[in-house]
């Protein structure tokens, strides 16, 4: 707390003196300064545990990355440029995505974050992967037992959200071709039978793991199946 003439001002302040004159500028982080029309919607789900967790009813739109790139915390991608605002935040690693997360808490006072691997299957509920019957159990092949041979190309054009379907939480488009970027690291989960040694997992119509710089996949996953057509993520925090 600081005093200045028999006023309590709970601010900080920051005082530049000269011999002419005395200037304050004032130095506040306000809570919910971002509009409204740049936060998602969030929605009130209940874990298997019991526990409640918000979770953002589409992944993160072009506009809401928009907002943190025109104050310099988020950067400029070029390909958004021939996207609509209500279209998913696609072509973004895992930096990119912890650089916008510290922006939105610093707005809003939300501890925002990725779900976890586990998290995330749970959440997408009765829109969840379907697990491929693998190919062939010979131990010496086990690099490619999960590989699906018989998969077609996807599309890999970005709809807007909402595109596709709701799932049983009312929560959107955990069976489309944007594929999210979770906090959980290879080596994380118990019985992990891909032998990664490094890479974060980022879950769609399967699970894939991906260095943490990747932006654009390709083939540049070690998970079953296709590479993921498109990067993006979806907020969650809960209240505890």
């Amino acid at each position: 707390m600081t005093l200045l003439r028999g006023i309590t001002l709970p601010l900080s302040l920051l005082v530049l003196a000269s011999t002419a004159s005395i200037g304050v500028i004032w130095l506040q982080s306000k809570p919910n300064a971002l509009a409204a029309e740049y936060q998602p919607d969030f929605i009130k789900v209940e874990l298997y545990n019991g526990q409640e967790m918000f979770v953002s009813r589409y992944e993160v739109t072009v506009k809401q990355w928009n907002a943190c790139v025109s104050v310099g915390a988020c950067e400029a991608l070029t390909k958004h440029d021939q996207l609509d605002q209500d279209h998913p935040v696609t072509g973004v690693n895992w930096f990119d995505v912890q650089n916008y997360l510290s922006w939105y808490r610093s707005q809003t006072g939300t501890s925002v974050r990725l779900p976890s691997r586990q998290e995330w299957v749970e959440l997408s509920g009765d829109h969840a992967p379907v697990k491929k019957q693998v190919l062939f159990t010979d131990p010496r092949l086990s690099w490619a037992a999960n590989y699906d041979i018989t998969a077609g190309p996807r599309d890999r054009v970005v709809k807007p959200t909402g595109s596709f379907g709701v799932n049983e939480s009312g929560l959107s488009d955990f069976k489309g071709n944007v594929w999210e970027w979770t906090d959980s690291q290879c080596g994380d989960q118990v019985g992990n039978q891909q032998n990664c040694r490094s890479g974060r997992y980022a879950m769609g119509e399967h699970e894939a793991i991906l260095s943490d710089l990747i932006r654009d996949p390709g083939n540049a996953s070690c998970g079953a199946g296709l590479p993921p057509a498109n990067l993006g993520f979806r907020l969650v925090y809960t209240s505890s």
